[in-house]
C-alpha cells in the first residue's frame, strides 16, 4: 500500500500547472485549442505535457498522424484530474460568493456547563438571525483549548483561569465566585467552617473535575497559600453538574460555583459550605483567541454579540 507521506511527496513534484493544461489537452483533443482556451503558445503546452511526462516517466499521449491519442496512463490520470480541478474551481467559487456573508462553519471550545448555560442559548438566537451559520462545539478543559486555538482548530472559545499561549488574547465576559463544599451526609466537625486548619481539611475526602486536582489547589492557594498539599482525590469529572451530584451523595469535598449551591439551596438540598479565612476564590471565564486570525465575517459579527452579551452576565 502506498502511503500518504509518499503520495504528499510525488505530490509536491508536480506543478499545477501542467495538470490544468493536461486536462485541457485532453478534453480539447488539439494543443493549439488548449493554447487558445489557456491564453499560452502553443510550444509553451507542448513544454508543459513533455515536462509532466518526463515527471511521471510516462506516456500520457502518442503522436499519431499528427493527432493526439490518450494512452491509458493518460486516460487514468485525466479522470482524476478532472475530478479535482472541478473540486477545486467548486470550492473557489464558493469562498467568492460567500465573501462579506454570514455563512460559514465556526468552531468554538467552552466548558460545558458554562457552554451549556450561557453560551448555546447565544448562539442559537445568532442562527435565527443568521441561518446560514453552523456550529461545530467542543467540550473541554482550558490546556486543550490553548492548543487547538494555536493549531487553528478553533476559531476561539471561552476558558477559565489558565496561562495560555502568549499568541492568545482573552477578554473575560464572566466572573464566579468559588466555594468549597460538602453534603452533610459526610461525617464531620459541627464547626467545619470556622479555624479549619489544613491539615484538618486534608483529613476529608475530596472530588475535582481533573486527575490533578487544580481547582482544589488553587482553593488552598488562594485562602491558607499552602502550596503542597496531602489531597484524598476519590473522584473525578469534567462537569460540573457531575461534581454536584457526586458531592450530594457524599463521595467527597468539592468546589462549586456560588449559584449552584444557591440553586440546591432552593431545591431543597442543603450542602456545608467550608468557609477559609479569605473571601470565595473568583474565577474568570474569558473569550480566547488568537491575536491577528483571519476570521469568517459571521464569526466576527458573532464575536460583537458575546461582547454586547457579557454585559448582561
Amino acid at each position: 500500500m502506498i502511503s500518504q507521506a509518499y503520495c504528499m511527496k510525488m505530490a509536491h513534484q508536480f506543478n499545477l500547472n501542467q495538470l490544468r493544461v493536461f486536462e485541457s489537452v485532453y478534453r480539447l483533443g488539439k494543443m493549439s485549442l488548449a493554447a487558445a482556451e489557456l491564453h499560452l503558445t502553443q510550444p509553451g503546452i507542448s513544454q508543459h505535457i513533455k515536462g509532466l511526462e518526463l515527471s511521471l516517466g510516462l506516456k500520457l499521449f502518442d503522436r499519431i498522424d499528427h493527432s493526439l491519442v490518450p494512452t491509458s496512463h493518460g486516460k487514468e490520470l485525466f479522470v482524476e484530474t478532472e475530478r479535482a480541478l472541478l473540486r477545486m474551481d467548486n470550492l473557489l467559487t464558493r469562498f467568492k460568493a460567500s465573501s462579506g456573508k454570514m455563512i460559514g462553519t465556526i468552531r468554538i471550545g467552552m466548558p460545558i456547563h458554562f457552554g451549556n448555560t450561557h453560551v448555546i442559548p447565544l448562539l442559537s438566537g445568532f442562527t435565527q438571525l443568521h441561518p446560514g451559520v453552523q456550529f461545530r462545539l467542543n467540550y473541554d478543559f482550558a490546556s486543550v483549548m490553548n492548543r487547538e486555538l494555536i493549531k487553528g482548530h478553533l476559531d476561539f472559545a471561552f476558558v477559565d483561569e489558565f496561562r495560555l499561549d502568549p499568541k492568545i488574547v482573552k477578554e473575560i465576559v464572566y466572573t464566579e465566585n468559588l466555594d468549597l463544599y460538602i453534603s452533610d451526609k459526610v461525617e464531620i466537625k459541627k464547626k467545619i467552617n470556622k479555624n479549619l486548619t489544613v491539615k484538618q481539611l486534608e483529613s476529608l475526602p475530596f472530588v475535582d473535575y481533573q486527575e490533578d486536582a487544580a481547582l482544589l489547589k488553587r482553593w488552598f492557594y488562594h485562602h491558607f497559600k499552602a502550596k503542597k498539599i496531602n489531597i484524598h482525590l476519590k473522584a473525578t469529572v469534567m462537569d460540573v453538574e457531575g461534581v454536584t451530584r457526586m458531592i450530594c451523595n457524599g463521595m467527597g469535598a468539592g468546589i462549586l460555583p456560588k449559584y449552584i449551591a444557591e440553586r440546591l439551596k432552593k431545591e431543597g438540598v442543603n450542602l456545608v459550605k467550608i468557609s477559609g479565612p479569605e473571601r470565595s476564590l473568583k474565577n474568570n471565564i474569558s473569550l480566547a483567541y488568537v491575536k491577528d486570525r483571519t476570521q469568517l465575517p459571521a464569526a466576527i459579527e458573532l464575536l460583537s454579540v458575546i461582547r454586547e452579551f457579557k454585559k448582561s452576565l
